[in-house]
């Protein structure tokens, strides 16, 4: 049996937590995330104090470089007092894959123990036998994200904007809690050349996702980095291509078929790869959609996956 507790924001202090977590007599504790007072640092602390429990830190990317320029000064003030008060001490570190653990290494120190398991995908099914229209001069795009400057929509967009031909229609997918970049953002799409429509969505349900991807031909994610990337597997897995750049662990996507992984400073590269999708076939483009369905297919059916998430919860 699974027991699971949810605490209002109104309950949300270290007295209510510490008596959940003693009631719950846990021997490992998952910890999901480094810096958030509530929901890292107290329950690592409290993982310490209540039966010595073994505590796995899973840093969710925390210590990319692009995660760690957004406030610098804040991050590295916090893992420096946390090295000093050795709040890490003991712990285990869960990077999803070589890049990630390397990260963690060079913040925290090269004789922390980690462990490397990706993350478990999110499958979007589709039948393969669904086509999705795709018409020379039409090209339906999707971002999905929030609208935040890591994730650099705004530099998508301004991508896009050097296309003049041909209809491109771009749905924004996520939400837009980052005030001041999301007028920026609105700025480009005011600016954008009459042949691309920029269609804000905003947050959905996850129940909407496949009826949104069931239109689109490709996902478009000029992300600055991402230490997984749960979207791209599920676009793959609903038989969507990607335009992604290549500071994602999904490497080989060309090679697949499946897609594309460009640099980011090479924008001319992004606006050849779009305007060949533009310009491509129904037949071309259904290749396409069939090799994102096997490639997405191979991930999600690797044994491994599940072993080393097994191994991660393993006492050493």
């Amino acid at each position: 049996d699974i027991s699971v507790c949810y605490i209002s924001a109104h309950h949300l202090d270290r007295w209510n937590l510490r008596k959940r977590a003693m009631e719950a007599d846990c021997n490992t504790w998952f910890i999901n995330g480094v810096c958030s007072w509530y929901f890292s640092v107290l329950p690592l602390l409290l993982s310490k104090r209540i039966k010595q429990a073994r505590g796995i830190v899973s840093t969710r990317g925390m210590f990319l470089p692009h995660v760690i320029s957004a406030k610098r000064c804040k991050k590295n003030l916090f893992i420096g007092v946390a090295k000093l008060l050795h709040l890490f001490g003991g712990v285990t570190f869960h990077a999803t894959n070589l890049l990630e653990e390397s990260y963690i290494r060079k913040a925290i120190g090269k004789a922390v123990n980690i462990k490397i398991a990706p993350n478990i995908p999110t499958i979007i099914s589709r039948k393969e036998e669904k086509v999705v229209r795709k018409r020379k001069g039409l090209l339906v795009l999707v971002y999905l994200g929030r609208i935040s400057p890591e994730k650099n929509i705004l530099k998508g967009l301004e991508i896009l904007s050097h296309i003049k031909s041909g209809e491109i229609i771009l749905h924004l997918v996520g939400h837009t809690g980052y005030r001041e970049y999301w007028v920026q953002c609105s700025d480009q799409i005011d600016r954008m050349p009459p042949n691309i429509r920029v269609q804000q969505r905003g947050a959905v349900p996850p129940d909407q996702l496949p009826k949104i991807l069931s239109c689109a031909h490709f996902l478009f994610l000029p992300t600055t980095g991402e230490n997984y990337g749960h979207v791209i597997i599920e676009c793959l897995s609903a038989g969507v291509p990607v335009i992604i750049s290549d500071l994602t662990p999904w490497n080989g996507l060309k090679d697949a078929g499946a897609g594309w992984t460009i640099p980011l400073e090479q924008e001319e590269k992004f606006i050849d790869i779009i305007s060949e999708c533009l310009d491509m076939s129904q037949e071309a483009y259904n290749a396409m959609s069939r090799s994102a369905l096997i490639y997405a297919s191979t991930i999600t059916n690797d044994p491994s996956i599940l072993e080393m998430k097994e191994k991660l919860f393993q006492e050493e």
